[in-house]
């Protein structure tokens, strides 16, 4: 398969869809926020060999030609194993000539980038999942090690320079350094239980979750993202994410206008053809012991043939699964990077609140009200729901 020039489409490339999709959001962050203009001259440098640099200007200029074209190689489908290892290199060689420009994200993007450029087969993905989960055994132990995270300290005076009313006026109903110190122990628990998570298989989405969670609730809580943390981190969880090995089966009732129209809504930003929707009348759902009551209730997905969601969690997984969602939930971020705080904290609960599995009942609620009336919301006059 020949791959796209459309930077929407992952498929036909020779990175698994997960991986490019990891790489593609984390390049996008970097672009979109200007960090090609903070690659850096060589000045006290990790590595002596970039004390000899004869011109620095050129030397910047180099690591800025190289970020450019191995980002616009990536999105455009271009050698893109090749393209990911040169952007990941050009943000760690400009760490090695720098000690200014280093920061623990710029590290992780420059690392997850390269291991991604890496790639030759399903065995060397270990190599980008060891990495994302030593951040967090390494951010874990840091905190261990110093004693003003262990006391409270740290998270004492963040909270006064960070003038947190809230929580201030909550510590003082406490003993003193009562809630620093839990707040603090907290931060190291979940940083180290984010790597065991990530460290055992059966244990990944639980993980998964837990990260997203986790780099939230710092956003929510302090009204800032970590430079790109928020962004970068979550994206390379796609190194642990379940894909489809196939088409997925979309089951929908050929009889109901809503389900029509939003088959032609996903199938137009479905670029990789990786559904195939059917409607039950065909007898489709026989093949998977669904019931045809079952069908027309509700919108069933079937993934890799055995893997049944119906409702509201099949309304999910059709999202989860188009890699469009990603890239227009960060396309959502990003437009509010440098906005209120509190407009970047309402969409982030939102998402979270629409796809965490706790709202589950909510959302299913809200189908099935939606699927009892779609005769009435639908343009065609009949429907197979009464």
């Amino acid at each position: 398969m020949t791959p796209s020039w459309n930077p929407l489409r992952l498929t036909g490339t020779a990175l698994p869809v997960p991986l490019l999709l990891s790489a593609k959001l984390i390049v996008v962050t970097m672009l979109a926020t200007g960090h090609v203009t903070t690659l850096p001259d060589p000045f006290l440098p990790f590595l002596s060999v970039f004390d000899g640099i004869g011109d620095p200007q050129r030397f910047r200029t180099a690591l800025q030609v190289l970020f450019l074209a191995g980002s616009a190689a990536l999105l455009f489908n271009r050698g893109v194993r090749v393209a990911s290892f040169v952007v990941g290199m050009t943000i760690l060689v400009g760490i090695a000539s720098s000690r200014i420009y280093w920061a623990n994200n710029t590290f992780f993007m420059g690392a997850v980038l390269t291991l991604i450029g890496l790639y030759t087969s399903e065995r060397s993905i270990w190599l980008l999942r060891i990495q994302v989960a030593m951040i967090y055994f390494g951010a874990g132990l840091n905190k261990i090690l110093d004693p003003d995270w262990l006391s409270g300290q740290f998270f004492e005076h963040w909270t006064v320079n960070l003038e947190h009313d809230l929580y201030l006026r909550a510590a003082a109903l406490l003993p003193p350094m009562a809630l620093s110190k839990l707040m603090c122990w907290a931060t190291i628990a979940t940083e180290l239980s984010i790597f065991v998570g990530f460290a055992m298989r059966r244990f990944w989405p639980v993980a998964i979750w837990l990260g997203i969670l986790f780099h939230a609730a710092m956003t929510l809580f302090t009204g800032i993202t970590f430079v790109l943390f928020l962004y970068v981190a979550p994206a390379a969880y796609f190194a642990f994410a379940r894909w489809p090995k196939t088409t997925t089966e979309v089951i929908y009732d050929g009889d109901c206008g809503i389900c029509a129209k939003t088959k032609r809504w996903f199938e137009a930003l479905d670029f990789e053809g990786a559904f195939r929707w059917t409607t039950f009348q065909s007898g489709t759902g026989d093949r998977f012991g669904i019931s045809r009551d079952a069908l027309a209730k509700r919108l069933h997905v079937v993934v890799d043939g055995e893997r049944i969601a119906e409702g509201f969690q099949a309304f999910k997984l059709m999202l989860l699964y188009n890699p469009v969602t990603y890239f227009v939930m960060l396309g959502v971020l990003l437009s509010l990077h440098w906005g209120p705080a509190w407009a970047r904290s309402l969409a982030i609960a939102g998402v979270i609140a629409f796809f965490f599995p706790a709202f589950d009942r909510v959302g299913q609620a809200a189908y099935d009200l939606v699927a009892r009336n779609r005769s009435r919301i639908g343009s065609e006059p009949t429907c197979a729901v009464e």
